[in-house]
C-alpha cells in the first residue's frame, strides 16, 4: 500500500464560496446586436439582493469539485474595500500594514513571472471596483494587483422559486453564488495599462493590462474577504476561515 502524501496546508488550494451581482444573469435576453437592458428596478433588486450571503453548511454546491476537496466551502465574508489605495505588503512583518490590501482577481489561466495579460473587465463588481480605484487616484503603471487561479469552478442563481411558491422554474436571479477552488498561492502583478473603453457589445467595461511578478502570496495566510458587489480583495492575516 502506497503511504499517503503530506502536503504543507499552505501548500493545499482553497475552496471558497461568494456572492456576486451578474448583470448577464437576470437582465433580458441579449438583443440581435448582443446588447442588454437593465431597469433602475432591477438594479435596486440586485443591490439588495447582493448584500445576502448564503452560509448554509449543508449544501455541498455543484459537486464538481475533485473527490478530496469536497469539504465545506469557505464561504466569505462581505466586508467593503478600505479606505485606502492598495498596498502591498510583507508576510512576517507586522508594522505598519494594518491599512494593507490588495484587489483579488481570478484568472482560468495561471500567470507566471514576467507574463502579461490582458484583462477586459465589464461585471458590475469590476466596474464599481476600478471606477472607486481611479476616483481615489490610482492609475497605471503604479497599481498593484493579486491574481489567483482558478482550477474548478462554478456559478448558480442564488434566488430559486419553490414548488411551494407555485412553480419550480428559476426566478430571474438577483445575485450569483460562486463556488472556486482557488490555487494555494496568489501572485502579486503590476498593472501596466489601464483605460476604459467600450467592448463590441455596446457595453462599457475596463481594459487592464498587467505583469506577473516574483513575489506570491500563500492564499492560507491571506484574510480573503468579498465587496457587496462581490468583488474579491485580501489583506494581511490568516484565513479564519480556511
Amino acid at each position: 500500500m502506497r503511504s499517503p502524501i503530506s502536503v504543507p496546508a499552505q501548500d493545499l488550494p482553497m475552496w471558497c464560496r461568494w456572492v456576486k451581482w451578474s448583470w448577464a444573469a437576470f437582465a433580458p435576453p441579449p438583443t440581435e446586436y448582443g446588447t442588454q437592458e437593465l431597469s433602475i428596478e432591477m438594479i435596486a433588486r440586485a443591490r439588495s439582493a447582493s448584500s445576502t450571503v448564503s452560509s448554509d453548511r449543508g449544501s455541498t454546491g455543484s459537486g464538481i469539485l475533485p473527490r478530496r476537496f469536497r469539504l465545506w466551502p469557505c464561504v466569505l465574508p462581505v466586508c467593503p474595500l478600505p479606505a485606502s489605495l492598495p498596498t502591498e505588503w510583507n508576510l512576517g512583518f507586522d508594522g505598519g500594514q494594518q491599512e494593507a490590501w490588495l484587489p483579488v482577481f481570478t484568472v482560468k489561466r495561471p500567470l507566471v513571472d514576467g507574463a502579461t495579460r490582458c484583462l477586459s473587465l465589464f461585471e458590475p463588481r469590476f466596474l464599481a471596483l476600478i471606477d472607486d480605484l481611479v476616483a481615489r487616484g490610482a492609475s497605471a503603471p503604479g497599481l498593484t494587483v493579486a491574481v489567483v487561479h482558478i482550477s474548478h469552478g462554478s456559478e448558480r442563481p442564488l434566488r430559486l422559486r419553490g414548488e411551494e411558491e407555485g412553480g419550480s422554474e428559476l426566478q430571474p436571479p438577483l445575485a450569483v453564488e460562486v463556488d472556486a477552488l482557488l490555487d494555494a498561492h496568489v501572485r502579486i502583478a503590476e498593472v501596466e495599462h489601464l483605460c476604459e473603453a467600450v467592448g463590441e457589445d455596446g457595453q462599457r467595461r475596463w481594459r487592464m493590462e498587467i505583469r506577473g511578478t516574483s513575489r506570491q502570496l500563500p492564499i492560507r495566510r491571506l484574510s480573503l474577504s468579498c465587496d457587496p458587489r462581490g468583488a474579491l480583495w485580501a489583506a494581511p492575516g490568516n484565513n479564519e476561515l480556511a
